[in-house]
């Protein structure tokens, strides 16, 4: 240990400790216990275990005895020196003003040249600081003349360095400033050694006046003695810009808010505008104001208000043109005019302005809505023109007039339909309202921006050192805000492409955006990967030099995964549509087909992305009344130009592939978030397949009905048609014997009793739609014997006209039914014909395959077929007929002319014989219709016994009929033939009969339906009592019971009223053999 420190290194020293901050040697203050109270950075830096350690540590070692040899000797400063390590250290010892502490200052002295050369680099650093700070230094005696400054505080003063030299600090401060900093020397510095930072003015060397900070140190020599005074001084005139800027966005925001509450709480707007604009020109040194409103016919403006004229002169512009002067521009097109240096301006529309002596002048127009109300203007008389931050503040007082002004609109349309409005009312002055509040709450918000966003927000310096972050930046990191200052960014968070990053928008001062950025937290590896829009902004100083750097940053590790999810949902929805079995179309919002899923494209036959302009190309028609649609009537366009929604409609189209079809069309409009409309979504299901479906059951559905009617008739007329044809056939066979005319006519009453006969059964066969019996035949014979009867009964005026293109017919058929289907056929054609009359031609020929239109009837076999056509070139049909034409009871003829029967039997008939037919027709080219009939190879059947060859035999048969009729006529033909008949027309009775003597009759012949009982059940107890005893059943028409149930009951013979005389005798003798 030494005594007091000496030499010219220790004064060096001495003189830079005055600089502690920025001393390279260490530097610290203790109390008596060795706690450590300060310690700066190159004491940090050598010692970085001294604050922990204290007394303990090398560097304090033997503290005790120093602090008593400085009490002892009281001396102001002790030095000595220690050994840490291999390195000696010269410390020296000071006790400042404050009591119970110690200052020490040091440095490296293991070598003395090693001394000399650090400390000599230390003074270089020192001087590398002192240069390149942007602050100015200077260093005066204690009368204030200035002896040395950094080139900064030169540079701030503008005065050459001799110059300066000869000036004092009270030179360079303006009178106004003098005492105060007197004042301060004498009570802060030369009483603590150092003043707070306060603020004063400085006089350049060209007079101009700035305002500078400062804070001043009190300088002492080696002794300890006031030798000077350091000044540190930084030029605030950016600062006080930007506070002057603040004070004038206060003014404004307090202009506002006080306007805002003039318009809010005024129950007439309208009349307080003029002390509105009082006000506003007292803040923005205007001298003139006009406020005019649009009248309701919007021809001319009327002024509201008015400040800065007399009254005799606002007399003269009361009333202005809509679309003149500039007022009258504004209010017409809805765009804000300026006028500036108007004295000057050419301009013809300002020479009302310039009259007034206005050189500047700013009008706004008052819109509510979508609107102009009125104008709100501002003439200055003292200025040129106007600044950017006065346009702004004259467009948001317009603003809020014009809300004003619209809430007195409202309040008006209140009084007037109060009930209607009230609702709106209240939403506009919540509206209101919320815009004060929001106007108030700007300057809270501006002031504590930094600190409250929700955005991350950090402030480093230069070297990635934090300065500052707010509250969301360390929530963010789960660390708290005064954590962070003093500290490395990339010490805290290592990462190399991002230090990178800052390194280069460092050198080129570029702005740089991240997106998406992934980052994962070294202190929280559990959070995983996170991803970082950042932006990283460069703040430059007053030599263009990058001083901080604004970080601010946004976590969008949701919005990450969401967009993950959604590119997965999308995925889905797409495959979803590619399978959907309907059809979907997407439509924009101006009407282009922008999808089309395989389901659509297969429904309408291929793909046309056009627009709706072009939905022309699409054919369609309504359903069921066959209209065309048009293009502006699709679905998809009634949605996008009417935002019309269209469930299941059907229509009929035609696809780009040419075939027809039936589909549900419907379509939804799409809205984005505000209800517009932007698009359509449509949805096409085929169910062509499903409505050939319905109309088959439909019609299967029609035939049943008429199958009943069709039984009841059946039954009647062939319980008529029996008698007379035995009867009539016994008569001939007793005529044969005399001479009479009568066979003549008897013949024609047998033939018209068959062809009655042949047309029940028909009913019968129609009605049932089953399969019936039919034989090979040549219908060459029927076809010409139709024609030949139809030439005979059609008007003279219709040619009927045949080609037979095959030699001959052989179908399994019945030719009774043929013939039917010929007369019907041509009977409609021949009806068909207009006045004028017209061709009917018949033609047959044979077809090895079926259109593909006749592949889609039921039942129909592939193979060779007879084709009957009947071809007419009548009036022809429509649509609708078309459709209807097959219908049981359609007609298109008058009450009483037709019944609707004549198709629907040809179709029955048709069905029957497992054939198809087709039907073409257009209105006014006539009608053709083709009959496919399937084409057998098969022998012709023979000819049917004459009535004269009839078997015989005298065998004892009970006839049994409710009818007496049918009674009386079955006997008498049995008894001819030879047999011994008897007869009853009560089944009951003739049961009793037959319980009586069971073995006394060796046939039976019962009709089926009787009164009491049927025959069904007569024969059933009948063969329990006699199981061998042989029946024959008959009935004219019978749902209950068919051949197939009759026989399984023991039945022998199953047969279809009428019979004839011969049918009798050939079944009676067949079951009889039996």
């Amino acid at each position: 240990m030494g005594g007091r420190r000496g030499g010219q290194g220790g004064k060096e020293y001495a003189h830079l400790a005055t600089f502690p901050e920025m001393n390279p040697n260490p530097v610290l203050e203790i109390d008596r216990e060795g706690r450590v109270l300060y310690l700066n950075p190159a004491a940090r830096r050598l010692f970085p275990d001294l604050e922990l350690m204290g007394p303990r540590h090398p560097f304090l070692a033997g503290l005790d005895s120093v602090v008593s040899a400085l009490e002892e000797q009281q001396a102001p400063s002790l030095d000595r020196t220690v050994q840490i390590g291999c390195s000696w250290y010269r410390q020296t010892f000071y006790l400042p003003p404050e009591p119970g502490r110690l200052r020490i200052y040091a440095y490296d002295n293991t070598g003395q040249m090693e001394a000399l050369r650090k400390a000599e680099d230390s003074e270089r650093k020192f001087r590398a600081l002192y240069e390149g700070s942007r602050d100015g230094y200077a260093f005066t005696d204690l009368a204030g003349t200035i002896l040395e400054f950094n080139t900064s505080f030169k540079e701030m003063l503008g005065y050459p360095e001799e110059e300066l030299k000869r000036l004092t600090y009270q030179d360079l401060t303006p009178p106004r400033w003098r005492d105060r900093e007197a004042q301060i020397l004498r009570e802060e510095v030369f009483v603590r050694g150092y003043s707070k930072v306060y603020e004063k003015e400085y006089r350049r060397k060209d007079g101009t006046i700035f305002p500078v900070s400062l804070r001043t140190y009190l300088a002492r020599d080696s002794q300890g003695s006031p030798a000077g005074m350091w000044a540190f001084v930084r030029d605030i005139t950016p600062r006080k810009k930007m506070e002057e800027e603040l004070a004038k966005s206060r003014d404004r925001f307090a202009l506002l808010s006080e306007i805002t509450a003039m318009l809010l709480e005024s129950e007439d707007p309208g009349r307080i505008v003029q002390d509105l604009c009082r006000k506003v020109m007292a803040h923005m040194d205007c001298h003139a104001c006009f406020n005019y409103l649009l009248e309701e016919g919007r021809q001319r403006l009327r002024l509201n208000a008015y400040a800065g004229i007399s009254e005799e002169e606002a007399r003269g512009v009361e009333w202005l043109d809509f679309g003149g002067g500039f007022c009258g521009c504004v209010a017409r097109d809805g765009v804000r005019f300026v006028a500036e240096n108007i004295p000057d301006a050419p301009d013809p529309r300002t020479d009302l302005l310039r009259s007034h002596g206005i050189k500047a002048y700013a009008c706004h127009p008052l819109i509510s809505g979508e609107r102009v109300i009125g104008t709100l203007s501002f003439g200055s008389r003292s200025r040129p023109a106007f600044t950017e931050e006065d346009l702004s503040l004259l467009k948001t007082i317009s603003d809020q007039v014009a809300i004003a002004l619209e809430k007195d609109l409202l309040m008006r349309e209140i009084r007037r339909s109060r009930d209607d409005l009230e609702l709106e009312v209240e939403k506009r002055t919540k509206e209101l309202s919320r815009a004060y509040r929001d106007l108030a709450e700007r300057s809270r918000i501006l002031d504590s921006f930094f600190k409250y966003t929700q955005t991350p927000l950090v402030l480093l310096d230069r070297d990635f050192n934090f300065i500052r972050v707010n509250e969301a930046y360390a929530g963010a990191c789960r660390r708290k805000a005064e954590d962070f200052p003093g500290q490395n960014h990339f010490d805290l968070y290592p990462h190399e492409e991002n230090r990178e990053i800052f390194r280069r928008v460092v050198e080129t001062k570029a702005p740089y955006r991240a997106q998406a950025k992934p980052f994962t937290f070294p202190d929280h590896p559990d959070w995983g990967i996170t991803y970082w829009d950042w932006t990283l902004t460069p703040l430059l100083d007053g030599r263009g030099e990058v001083e901080y750097l604004v970080f601010a940053l946004n976590d969008v590790t949701e919005r990450k995964g969401a967009e993950e999810r959604l590119r997965q949902s999308e995925g889905l929805l797409k495959n979803i549509l590619e399978l959907l079995p309907v059809g979907v179309w997407i439509v924009s919002s101006d009407g282009v087909i922008t999808y089309g899923n395989p389901a659509g494209r297969r429904v309408w036959g291929g793909e046309r992305y056009v627009g709706m302009e072009r939905f022309g190309e699409y054919r369609g028609w309504f359903l069921p009344s066959g209209k065309r649609i048009e293009p502006e009537e699709w679905a998809a366009a009634r949605a996008i130009n009417r935002g019309e929604t269209t469930l299941d409609e059907e229509i009929e189209i035609e696809g780009f592939d040419g075939r027809r079809r039936v589909i549900l069309n419907s379509a939804i409009p799409l809205r984005d978030g505000g209800g517009k409309i932007t698009g359509a979504f449509v949805l096409n299901q085929d169910i062509t397949e499903r409505r050939q479906t319905e109309q088959r059951l439909r019609q299967m559905q029609k035939m049943e009905a008429l199958g009943t009617l069709a039984g009841g008739i059946a039954h009647d007329f062939n319980n008529i048609l029996m008698p007379i044809v035995i009867n009539t056939e016994m008569a001939l066979l007793d005529l044969k014997e005399k001479v009479s005319p009568s066979p003549h006519l008897l013949n024609l009453v047998l033939e018209a009793a068959r062809r009655g006969q042949e047309l029940v059964r028909q009913i019968i066969t129609y009605s049932r739609q089953k399969e019936q019996p039919r034989t090979a035949v040549d219908i060459l014979p029927v076809v010409k014997e139709a024609l030949k009867f139809l030439r005979s009964t059609v008007p003279a005026n219709i040619d009927i006209r045949s080609s037979i293109g095959v030699e001959s017919a052989v179908i399994s058929a019945d030719p009774t039914q043929i013939h039917q289907v010929l007369m019907n056929l041509c009977t409609n054609a021949a009806a068909a014909m207009t006045d004028g009359g017209g061709i009917v031609e018949v033609s047959l020929d044979r077809v090895e395959t079926l259109p593909e239109s006749v592949g889609e009837q039921d039942g129909v076999k592939p193979g060779p077929y007879l084709r009957i056509t009947v071809r007419d070139n009548g009036r022809g049909m429509d649509r609708e007929v078309r459709e209807r034409a097959f219908d049981p009871f359609f007609t298109t003829k008058k009450p009483g002319e037709g019944t609707g029967m004549g198709l629907a039997v040809v179709l029955g008939i048709v069905k029957n014989h497992e054939g198809a037919i087709t039907l073409e027709s257009e209105v006014g080219r006539g009608t053709t219709v083709q009959v496919f009939l399937p084409w057998v190879q098969a022998a012709l059947p023979r000819e049917s016994i004459a009535p004269g060859k009839m078997t015989r035999g005298n065998e004892r048969i009970l006839v049994v009929d409710d009818e007496k009729v049918q009674v009386e006529s079955v006997r008498e033909a049995l008894e001819r033939l030879g047999y011994r008949v008897t007869g009853e027309t009560d089944p009951r009775e003739a049961l009793e009969a037959f319980r009586e003597r069971p073995d006394s009759f060796d046939l039976v012949i019962t009709d089926q339906a009787m009164p009491g009982m049927t025959g069904y059940q007569l024969a059933g107890m009948m063969l329990r009592l006699r199981p061998d005893l042989p029946i024959i059943l008959c009935t004219g028409f019978s749902e209950a019971v068919d051949e197939e149930a009759a026989r399984a009951l023991g039945v022998r013979d199953f047969a279809l009223k009428p019979l004839n005389v011969g049918d009798l005798a050939e079944r009676v003798r067949k079951v009889l053999k039996k």
